[in-house]
């Protein structure tokens, strides 16, 4: 049976389900019939069924789907799960969680262990189709349905699969990256306005400039060490630039940033 055939189920139908949402209708021409959500906002609820076109159900209903995909805040998790029916029969959904700080564990506790769950990093940019997306899964999980996960979110971008326990890192790298990312360019951005350019134009020369290095770091096979040497010549304005980067410890904050992050994932874990 193809994805096309499949049913998908939404529980909570935030930015992100939307974005998955569409793209599995865009890449894998799923009929809007066989998608359904589940949405405890009344005017997001309302909102989807008059543009989106798709059906909010019940929980009970829900639990129907052959992928059923969980992103709702990590804080109502356990209170959605406590509400949440048996599942009928022997059918068992693929339950594919974004939930930050939320391991495949506290699925697993109220549906068991055969239950297949797929555990995903996504980020923002997967709104336009330019995210990054991290899975593991459960040994619930078949070759198949793995696949079936990883095709989806790579419609949103480019997908990688690790162990749930790198999850957490994951998450200050690219879960959490691209914030740390818009900093930076505000900040270069900054620079180049007290210089007496626009801000504006400054940011859009930084955005640009951090799409057209991570295409190289993608595309070329290249360390970025080397890539660094490419773009300096001696004396020149790169390797002025660089020499201050050395001087502060910019380095250490970096790492401490991402560090905080995955700390905080760590600890939403603990408490789930």
């Amino acid at each position: 049976m193809t994805l096309s055939q499949k049913k998908f189920g939404f529980i909570g139908m935030g930015k992100m389900a939307e974005a998955i949402f569409l793209g599995l209708i865009d890449a894998f021409s799923i009929p809007k019939s066989r998608c359904v959500f589940y949405e405890i906002d009344e005017v997001r609820r309302a909102y989807i069924e008059n543009e989106a076109h798709i059906k909010g159900v019940s929980l009970s209903e829900i639990g129907q789907t052959d992928y059923l995909f969980f992103c709702v805040k990590p804080q109502n998790i356990k209170g959605l799960l406590h509400d949440f029916p048996p599942l009928h029969g022997d059918h068992r959904p693929v339950m594919v969680t974004i939930l930050a700080g939320t391991p495949i564990s506290v699925f697993e506790a109220k549906f068991g262990v055969n239950q297949p769950v797929v555990r995903v990093m996504p980020n923002t940019p997967a709104l336009l189709r330019a995210g990054m997306s991290v899975l593991a899964q459960n040994n619930a999980v078949s070759t198949a349905q793995f696949a079936a996960v990883s095709a989806i979110f790579a419609g949103l971008g480019k997908t990688l699969a690790v162990p749930e326990a790198l999850i957490d890192v994951v998450t200050g790298v690219s879960g959490s990256g691209p914030a740390f990312f818009y900093r930076i360019a505000h900040q270069v951005a900054k620079t180049a306005e007290a210089e007496g350019m626009s801000y504006d134009d400054a940011l859009i020369c930084a955005a640009q400039t951090m799409v057209g290095a991570g295409e190289m770091l993608l595309q070329t096979n290249k360390s970025a060490a080397t890539l660094i040497k490419e773009v300096s010549s001696p004396n020149g304005t790169t390797i002025a630039g660089l020499n201050a980067f050395d001087r502060t410890q910019i380095d250490t904050e970096i790492r401490s940033v991402v560090e905080a992050s995955i700390t905080r994932a760590r600890e939403l874990a603990a408490e789930s």
